[in-house]
């Protein structure tokens, strides 16, 4: 069979698999398995990692791909990136809660602050590094070196410590140094043991040696020790603590620290790597807190996706469920041993796949006829985590309402799309909380007052105009100081958080046809606009408006379609990946 093909219709998979993957994952409920994977949960990552087999090829990192820093939107996959790399063969994985360790290593710069101590981003890169050192030794160190060299380690780094407290033993044991080397109570000869006082006196080649030295002793085993520090969406909050001025000041230090690390972490020492993930919602202010953005970013892998992607991996995840459950289901067998024969791993695969199972047309909510894969893809903003989450309730309603789950019903399919439309605009709104705080208010006070079609001229009169109760400038005069009160900051909300977009074209005259618009969130750049561009609101943040709105743009317009969800579109990933750097 072509390897374009599912693979594990040739590729058996264990009777007691198939039993946990039934009663764990591909359930009634979620019948092609979760969205959301927790790195430091309690699933079982082995058997998750059966659903992450047909992904693109490009979330998996290539022969000699050594990105430091792993960007993308909330429900990207950023997670399954890094667990990904867990089941590589010749790779030990060390996931590390980022919040723990931001917060331990800004206990360490504020203990130096508070000791009037100044430390900058290219030094505090060297307590993470210490600390990441820490964690490699103590998971690899009694496999791989004699008690001998391991003696060697346990001067340089707090590892029997480690073993038992984890990250905070080096934080322990920073500021026991710390207190007396300020006291003057640590003698000069054994300055070269205590870590603080290497960082202080700039003797960080003694931490460089040992990581090369660690590295080379894994090339030897054939391994690669990877540091996983997934993203933690709340680490640019500000701290409001009146009594300790210098803990705010410390936790930028911190986080320019490890991305300095980032931009100089694996090379060299290639056997011992790093993988932080950023959310890109925010990337632009973990930008400015960079050093120098072009080499603390220069090894960054952007996780972008294009419809054509997404069908393959919803159509792998499907066929999974088939394969589990048609013994138990034999009404699933005859229709699983079609759908096996499209090459799911090739767009038009995927796409021919989707034309099988979903119903040919289907009446949308202003009951007007279109193609039922169109309606399907205009309604998200091309991310796994949403297209899975509307195929998972497709399925799940045509279990709970005894309908067939491979000859889909039309009206399950619209009923789905629409449940899920408020949740997934909820869900973005979230994302770009900590840029747009202000973004959820706009969305339930202003919005409603925004015809569906505008031209970019008319978006000043819902900042200000005095026609409207609630306007974009009440909005941000309420966040009492928090943000910036302009027209401009309006509009970046409406626009970076994909609410609007732009018009492409539209139909002329009576033709009937779709409004095809662009979106910020999955161009390369900013969307720039001029007077007369007409601007038009995104499919999920539009779905709750009456038919009265739609019918002021005209009955010919079937609805808006955003260009990234052509499924014949490919992604330029370089040049987006050159935005970000």
């Amino acid at each position: 069979m072509s390897k374009e093909r599912f693979r594990y219709a040739t590729t058996s998979i264990e009777n007691n698999i198939k039993v946990r993957l039934r009663d764990e994952v591909l359930t009634s409920e979620k019948p092609i398995g979760g969205s959301v994977l927790e790195l430091h949960g309690n699933q079982d990552k082995e058997l998750y990692q059966y659903l992450f087999d047909g992904h693109s090829r490009f979330i998996y990192e290539q022969k000699g791909e050594r990105p430091s820093i792993i960007v993308g939107r909330k429900g990207a996959g950023k997670t399954t990136y890094l667990n990904n790399l867990s089941f590589k063969s010749g790779v030990t994985a060390l996931p590390i809660r980022q919040w723990q360790a931001i917060g331990e290593v800004q206990q360490i710069i504020s203990n130096l602050l508070d000791n009037g101590i100044d430390i900058r981003a290219e030094r505090a890169s060297y307590i993470w590094q210490w600390i990441f050192l820490s964690a490699v030794i103590l998971k690899c160190g009694e496999t791989l070196f004699s008690d001998k060299t391991l003696k060697d380690f346990y001067q340089l780094l707090p590892v029997k410590e480690f073993k038992d407290i984890g990250i905070s033993a080096v934080t322990s044991f920073a500021k026991n140094k710390l207190s007396k080397l300020v006291t003057n109570n640590l003698g000069a000869e054994h300055a070269e043991l205590s870590s603080v006082a290497w960082l202080l006196e700039d003797k960080t080649q003694a931490i460089d040696d040992l990581e090369m030295k660690l590295s080379n002793t894994l090339g030897e085993h054939n391994l690669t020790a990877i540091i996983l520090f997934d993203n933690e969406e709340d680490v640019l909050d500000d701290i409001n603590i009146e009594n300790a001025p210098n803990l705010q000041i410390a936790k930028a230090i911190a986080i320019k620290g490890l991305l300095n690390l980032a931009g100089r972490i694996n090379e060299g020492a290639i056997n011992v790597q790093l993988r932080y993930c950023i959310p890109a919602e925010q990337f632009f202010a973990f930008k400015e807190l960079a050093k120098n953005p072009v080499k603390d970013f220069g090894r960054l892998h952007l996780l972008h996706w294009t419809v054509g992607e997404l069908l393959s991996l919803v159509a792998h995840r499907f066929l999974l469920h088939l394969h589990v459950w048609k013994d138990e289901k034999p009404i699933l067998g005859g229709p699983y041993d079609e759908l096996i024969q499209f090459p799911i791993y090739t767009r038009k695969g995927a796409l021919e796949f989707f034309d099988k199972i979903l119903p040919t047309k289907i009446k949308n909510g202003r009951g007007l006829e279109e193609s039922t894969k169109a309606y399907f893809l205009r309604h998200f903003q091309v991310l796994p985590r949403q297209i899975v989450d509307v195929f998972n309730e497709i399925l799940a309603m045509s279990i709970r309402n005894n309908k067939s789950i491979t000859n889909l019903d039309a009206q399950i399919v619209l009923g789905a799309v629409r449940r899920k439309e408020a949740l997934m605009a909820e869900e973005i709104i979230v994302a770009y909380s900590k840029m747009f705080p202000e973004a959820s208010s706009i969305r339930k006070k202003v919005l409603p007052n925004i015809p569906l079609l505008f031209t970019y001229k008319d978006l000043r009169k819902f900042y200000d105009s005095r026609e409207f109760l609630n306007t974009g400038k009440s909005v941000l005069q309420g966040m009492k100081g928090e943000v910036e009160v302009s027209p401009d900051r309006f509009e970046r909300c409406l626009l970076e958080t994909g609410i609007i977009g732009r018009v492409i074209s539209k139909p002329s005259g009576n033709d009937i046809g779709y409004i095809n618009a662009e979106f910020e969130y999955s161009m390369p750049g900013s969307l720039d606009l001029c007077e007369n561009d007409e601007l038009v609101i995104h499919p999920v943040f539009s779905g709750q408006r009456k038919a009265t709105a739609w019918d002021a743009i005209g009955k010919n317009i079937i609805g808006v379609y955003p260009h990234d969800a052509d499924p014949d579109l490919s992604a330029d990933r370089e040049l987006l990946r050159c935005f970000f750097v």
